[in-house]
């Protein structure tokens, strides 16, 4: 059941979120941001993120689980944030030595996916 807060959010929220996205979409770049280095890096690595991101946070929960550890709201956050910045170096490195180069493969391999 939602409540008066939970409502007032999703009516704040989702509508900005929505015209964020088709700001975006529609070739905007958040006032250069997006044109930035680091985004750009994280925009070649989103694929090998959606992949293994699941496995980062499944393999983080269950060490908490099999080794009995109680973290409050601040311990897990804190853990979170750390295994999300060592999944974004794994998944720079990915694409990188993994993913670039089969692309590069397929290219050679396939010269109408050059398009």
């Amino acid at each position: 059941m939602l409540t008066v807060a939970d409502r007032v959010y999703n009516i704040v929220y989702l509508p900005v979120m929505a015209l964020l996205f088709i700001f975006i979409t529609m070739g905007g770049d958040v006032f250069g941001l997006l044109r930035q280095r680091g985004f750009v890096r994280l925009g070649d690595a989103s694929y090998s993120i959606y992949l293994l991101h699941g496995l980062a946070w499944y393999g983080m929960n269950k060490y908490i689980a099999v080794h009995n550890l109680v973290l409050n709201r601040t311990q897990y956050t804190l853990v979170s944030t750390a295994v999300m910045f060592v999944l974004l170096v794994i998944c720079t490195l990915t694409y990188q030595y993994i993913e670039k180069p089969f692309i590069a493969l397929g290219r050679r391999k396939s010269p109408w996916l050059k398009e």
